[in-house]
């Protein structure tokens, strides 16, 4: 915060916006908004953990997508935390999103298990579906 109590960058407002997100989403009982928050509050030191709550969250208000995104979230994290269980939450968020037809979200979910076992092919696979949905990354 500056002197004034306005954030210094722009990583400190969407932290706000997201806090205010969640609070909202809870007071309404929202729960694929409160996923939403926590998918996109998830720190390194803290992403583990509020990908969980994302998790639990998405699954018992029926938000595929949602548990996708949050899937593919931990494994991202957990790989760059060196911890198990990244290539799992990658293979189930690839097999949700291939499931349910979301394409975007299996290229993505391939590109986390490429990185989570070193795969240069799934890597390649991954660019491929990508490339075929559109995604450009900025």
């Amino acid at each position: 915060m500056d002197v004034s109590g306005r954030p210094c960058n722009e990583y400190e407002a969407a932290i706000e916006h997201y806090l205010a997100s969640l609070s909202l989403s809870e007071a309404v009982g929202w729960g694929a908004g409160e996923a939403s928050a926590f998918i996109n509050l998830g720190r390194l030191d803290e992403a583990a953990a509020a990908f969980d709550q994302a998790l639990a969250i998405a699954d018992a208000v029926d938000a595929g997508y949602l548990k996708c995104l949050a899937l593919i979230g931990s494994s991202e994290t957990l790989h760059r935390l060196g911890r198990p269980n990244a290539a799992t939450h990658a293979r189930q968020a690839r097999e949700m999103a291939a499931t349910a037809g979301y394409r975007l979200f299996e290229g993505l979910a391939l590109a986390a298990l490429a990185t989570a076992t070193a795969d240069p092919d799934l890597q390649a696979q991954a660019a491929a579906i990508l490339a075929e949905s559109g995604y450009a990354p900025s």
